[in-house]
């Protein structure tokens, strides 16, 4: 029993039903935006690169309080992800890009 919850979970990865936290670092918008998720600005300096443990906890916490939020977070963060992510987004995004660089220019 263990193991196909285990699957299920795994197979609809990244998504999670209920909010989500990430770091704010590279194309991450292209992922999560705040519809569907809390972000975390990442602090850089010259050698070091961490986030501010304070505003973690904090929005921890409010997706561990407000669940309706959390729940709410997680359904857009679920249908964001079958709209641009899932397996047959990709599939026909991949084809169409394939089919695009063989296709053979007509002299018109």
């Amino acid at each position: 029993m263990i193991e196909k919850n285990v699957i299920r979970y795994y197979r609809d990865f990244p998504s999670f039903f209920e909010g989500k936290i990430v770091l704010f670092v590279g194309r991450v918008d292209e992922v999560v935006d705040d519809s569907c998720g809390l972000k975390i600005p990442i602090i850089t300096s010259r050698d070091i690169v961490e986030i501010d443990i304070f505003i973690l906890a904090r929005k921890i916490l409010f997706l561990l309080e407000i669940t309706k939020e959390a729940k709410r977070l997680g359904r857009n963060d679920r249908k964001r992800y079958v709209e641009r992510f899932s397996s047959q987004v990709i599939r026909s995004n991949m084809l169409a890009l394939y089919q695009s660089l063989f296709q053979i220019p007509t002299d018109e």
